[in-house]
């Protein structure tokens, strides 16, 4: 046999057993994705007339804060850079991921999702998101409710504060 075919058949040995790894790496995410994933079966509604009242830029800024929050949570479970997402008074008091994550999670805890339940739009420009978070510490699944303020600094949004439910 030459050489050449000699690596042929020694790079065929070497792939095959890789690309059935994969391909059970795959199937294995894919079926973990359906079996866990999160359903929706019935989504937080709007009153029509409450709707009516938001102007487009208002509709804008509440997604806007939402995609904020939620990048903000997944930088946490990522344990990266929170500072983009964060007011500049927030920055200064967590410095870390792991020091804001301290604050709003219990320890061995990862978030599993996050949602928007309700809205305030408050009068000096701020945005009141009331959100729960699904969290799983050591196989146990909770849910828990909280607000986070979020206003405009340097032009973007920014997460510059974190209330319990019930707080004003």
């Amino acid at each position: 046999m030459s050489s050449g075919m000699k690596m042929l058949a020694l790079l065929s040995s070497l792939l095959v057993p890789a690309s059935c790894a994969l391909a059970q790496a795959k199937t294995q995410k894919s079926f973990e994705e359906s079996l866990y994933s999160i359903t929706q079966l019935k989504h937080f509604s709007l009153d029509p007339q409450r709707l009516a009242a938001l102007s487009e830029t208002d509709r804008t800024n509440l997604l806007e804060c939402r995609a904020v929050l939620v990048n903000l949570f997944g930088a946490l479970e990522r344990q990266s850079g929170i500072s983009q997402y964060l007011a500049p008074e927030l920055t200064v008091k967590y410095k870390t991921s792991a020091a804001l994550a301290t604050a709003l999670i219990e320890p061995e805890t990862s978030v599993l999702a996050i949602g928007v339940s309700n809205f305030t739009l408050e009068r000096d420009g701020r945005v009141r998101l009331q959100f729960f978070a699904i969290t799983d510490s050591e196989g146990t699944i909770t849910a828990s409710e909280m607000f986070a303020t979020l206003r405009r600094a340097d032009s973007v949004w920014r997460v510059s504060g974190f209330a319990p439910l019930g707080a004003h």
